[in-house]
């Protein structure tokens, strides 16, 4: 049956279903008030259906919660706080609280009721802009730089809120903020945001209809020109035969393969011309991103220095002095920023590990900046830069093949030759994955003719599954996941999308919400590519994947790395930093690194 136009889109559904209690608990915990935590909801979704058309395509979610908050943190400061910006009558907030518990259940645990009160309390006691972060960084899990474009304000006033949010012990984790709001009751509140937004626009559209006919009436003509180039004529898309031009920004031209948009990368030749990726300096991301073979290092050990503070920007695998390899840490705040640890020998010659370079992936680092870890044949190594500490973990598995720190900061997820693994960290339990798991939030697995999305917990238990529109793609790089469900491979591309541009390979990026459809960044082919140029290695600030970039040099054979950043939102492809080329000397890089 035909939607129609007062009908409300199904995507716009999904997406509310999915998120709105989540939200509905983000509002209360930031007001401490279930009404006004609905209202402010029910605003902020009509704001988004308003708007459905262009949001759906840019990021949704944090459309969302930048309404949501900032009205919620308006409300909270017009409705009478003291100067210092606390709650005058903490207790209004608890009585509010101890509303929506008898709403939600017939009988109550006092130890719980308590706590609930407890933390309710230390959330009044904060500032409202204090309350508003600790909440977007403890209970929404956000990042520093997403807090402060939600909240619109610096990075440093998030870091200063954040610091003095944590003073209050019982907020210190997420268990204790879903404790406090888990009797809010849920509302649904979809069709009703759909329905007023439809009311809006239909207003919106009278008042322009007025508007005309009173300027025709005075005898006026208004003549609207266009002059914006990217709507003056359409998109005339490049030949697949000739190298795509970037643009001055970085834009990149693009053509669209089956309902897919495909972004049409330069060829390998052309990458150092791309303009600077503007968050690379916020980043601590030099222009050339070496291991400092030229340079003096620290030896981070209990003999040189025990522990920095600084946080670990990258890590590389170099030749160890007697054969196999020790990891170099790149700690840009400190001098010098590139510190050895010879207490970590990886790999070496031998049957065991049979020359291999071990590798390292995109969750090689904690999310902490401090912790790392890497595996050996039956071991996982944990290596903590605070402290210059490392320990040791069997692991009943001689074919470990690589290792990723899960979300919650404390599992590990390591892959066999044919086992998966899960790992404390701190209580060194182990145990063999009975089903899929995954380090990352989502992952990306091939099924032949389609694909699957894999969406994980922070553990890495596996939550939920979803296909993804389009051909099957086959995943060449591990993955990497956001906060905004988006996840990035590197992968072959499927024979439809490669003849259509005669490219084969590319980084792929999917949204694990409503209904998923790639977004495909294709690379160039030529002499200096190889099978497989593109690995994706991390994501930066507003949906930016950062991807390793693989190519030939045609004078003297050596392979050439570079870091680039692909706005997939905004088509843009920007040069973040040149690796230095791989040595077989001590010291050496060897080509394996993370960030």
């Amino acid at each position: 049956m035909t939607r129609g136009a007062s009908d409300p889109d199904p995507d716009f559904l999904e997406f509310v279903h999915a998120r709105q209690h989540t939200l509905l608990r983000a509002a209360f915990l930031l007001g401490g008030d279930p009404d006004l935590a609905e209202r402010a909801l029910l605003e902020a979704l009509t704001a988004l259906a308003r708007e459905w058309e262009s949001a759906r395509e840019e990021r949704p979610d944090a459309v969302v919660r930048t309404v949501l908050y900032r009205d919620v943190l308006s409300s909270v400061r017009r409705r009478g706080r003291g100067a210092d910006g606390a709650v005058d009558d903490a207790d209004r907030d608890v009585e509010a609280v101890d509303g929506a518990s008898r709403k939600g259940r017939d009988h109550r645990d006092d130890e719980e009721e308590q706590r609930r009160r407890e933390v309710m309390v230390a959330l009044d006691s904060l500032t409202p802009a204090q309350r508003a972060v600790l909440v977007l960084r403890v209970y929404d899990e956000r990042t520093t730089h997403d807090v402060a474009e939600i909240l619109g304000v610096r990075a440093g006033v998030v870091e200063e809120a954040m610091a003095a949010g944590l003073t209050a012990e019982t907020l210190l984790s997420r268990e204790a903020l879903e404790l406090a709001s888990e009797q809010v009751i849920e509302t649904e509140l979809a069709e009703s945001a759909w329905a007023r937004a439809v009311l809006a626009r239909r207003t919106v559209r009278r008042r322009s209809v007025l508007a005309v006919a009173g300027l025709g009436a005075a005898g006026v003509v208004v003549a609207v020109v266009r002059r914006d180039g990217a709507h003056s004529a359409p998109r005339v898309a490049p030949s697949p035969t000739t190298s795509p031009t970037v643009g001055r920004d970085g834009s990149l031209p693009f053509l669209g393969v089956g309902g897919i948009r495909v972004s049409l990368a330069p060829e390998a030749v052309f990458e150092p011309d791309l303009p600077r990726y503007p968050d690379a300096d916020s980043l601590a991301l030099p222009a050339r991103l070496t291991t400092g073979e030229d340079r003096p290092r620290t030896v981070l050990d209990p003999n040189g220095i025990a522990g920095v503070e600084g946080s670990v920007r990258a890590v590389f695998l170099v030749h160890a002095d007697g054969g196999g390899y020790e990891p170099l840490v790149f700690i840009p705040a400190e001098v010098p920023a590139h510190l050895t640890v010879p207490g970590v020998r990886l790999g070496g010659s031998g049957a065991a590990s049979g020359d291999r370079v071990p590798v390292l992936g995109p969750r090689t680092i904690a999310e902490d900046r401090h912790r790392l870890v890497f595996v050996q044949p039956a071991a996982l190594i944990i290596l903590d830069t605070r402290d210059a500490s490392t320990r040791w973990i069997e692991v009943p598995d001689p074919s470990l093949l690589s290792a990723g720190w899960a979300r919650d900061g404390e599992t590990v997820i390591a892959r066999g030759a044919t086992d998966s693994w899960v790992i404390g960290s701190t209580t060194e339990k182990v145990r063999r994955a009975e089903g899929p798991v995954g380090a990352e939030w989502v992952d990306l697995v091939d099924l032949g003719s389609r694909s699957l999305l894999r969406s994980f917990s922070g553990a890495g238990a596996l939550t939920d599954t979803r296909e993804m529109r389009g051909p099957g793609l086959s995943p060449t790089s591990p993955p990497v996941a956001n906060t905004e469900g988006w996840v990035a491979v590197g992968a072959s591309l499927p024979p439809d999308i490669s003849r259509a541009m005669s490219r084969d390979h590319g980084i792929v990026v999917v949204q694990s919400d409503l209904r998923p459809t790639p977004r495909i960044l294709a690379a160039a082919q030529g002499p200096s590519r190889g099978a497989r140029p593109y690995r994706a290695v991390a994501w930066g600030p507003r949906d930016v994947a950062l991807m390793e970039s693989l190519s030939i040099d045609q004078a003297d054979g050596s392979t050439l790395r570079r870091l680039l950043a692909w706005d997939v939102i905004g088509g843009a492809l920007w040069l973040a930093s040149e690796l230095e080329p791989e040595s077989p000397d001590v010291g050496g890089f060897t080509g394996s690194w993370a960030i």
